[in-house]
């Protein structure tokens, strides 16, 4: 649980307060889950965070933004989060 608070506390940011990603990271882990799609990946602070939950979760994020999901790309790579695919692309079209 330790180092789960670490990387949660490595990826906070505005979006999200470290109590509802414990919370989040604690439901995903409580239900086993193996597969999240996300909707909207702004800087992936919240996909980063999450991925800290188990060692089988595949996280597919979706971003519209080209210059956020650079963003997102950079931090993720920088991090090592290789279980997350993110797909930068018009989603609404």
């Amino acid at each position: 649980m330790k180092e789960l608070r670490s990387q949660i506390k490595t990826f906070k940011c505005d979006k999200i307060s470290e109590k509802k990603a414990k919370f989040i990271v604690i439901l995903i882990q409580y239900l086993q889950l193996e597969n999240i799609l996300e909707i909207g990946t702004s800087y992936g602070m919240i996909s980063a965070a999450i991925s800290c939950a188990s060692n089988n979760l595949d996280i597919t994020t979706l971003e519209e933004c080209e210059k956020n999901g650079e963003i997102a790309k950079k931090m993720f790579e920088k991090y090592n989060l290789k279980k997350i695919a993110l797909i930068i692309n018009d989603y609404h079209a």
